[in-house]
């Protein structure tokens, strides 16, 4: 199911799954995706579904929107787009998998560096549990023939893999 996850600079505000064929974005509170902010109009976007496709577009907001960095009044959304509303991002995702626009390789510069950071950064969650399953496939397939002292050193690398992934994640969140 389809959501919109609401971000100000790089901290999560909020996640809404897109369950009605019009969802809309603004200040007041009767709307279905709600930012509190005075450079947020009452009823700044709308997306809808129709005819097999996302569209987003602006309700005659103040400021405008912005669908990948670029101003738009009304365009088709897909998987991985960020729509910029004031100094707001939201980021419609695939919820439950990683969209495959995210999995592509990022567009670099001639300096070599990632313009896309997030896409820099995405993890494939299926192949990360196939790996984990992979590892834990071989660590049992090795332990019929060692000795007690081989295997003691195993949970130490389990916790040494889980404290690089907290790492990775909270560099994530700071940048």
């Amino acid at each position: 199911m389809p959501e919109l996850i609401v971000f100000l600079r790089s901290k999560e505000i909020s996640r809404t799954p897109v369950m009605l064929s019009e969802v809309t974005i603004g200040r007041d509170a009767a709307c279905d995706v709600r930012i509190d902010n005075a450079g947020v109009s009452r009823k700044h976007a709308v997306l809808s579904y129709a005819e097999g496709c996302f569209r987003i577009r602006d309700a005659e907001s103040e400021n405008g929107i912005t669908l990948n960095g670029r101003t738009v009044e009304d365009a088709k959304l897909q998987y991985g787009d960020v729509v910029g509303i004031n100094k707001f991002k939201l980021h419609f995702s695939a919820a439950g998998g990683v969209p495959p626009e995210m999995l592509e390789p990022p567009e670099r510069t001639a300096t070599g560096v990632a313009q896309n950071v997030v896409a820099t950064m995405t993890v494939n969650a299926e192949a990360a549990r196939a790996m984990q399953n992979r590892f834990v496939a071989e660590r049992e397939a090795g332990r019929a023939g060692e000795t007690p002292a081989q295997g003691a050193n195993w949970p130490w690398f389990v916790a040494a893999a889980g404290l690089v992934g907290v790492a990775s994640y909270l560099l994530f969140r700071l940048l």
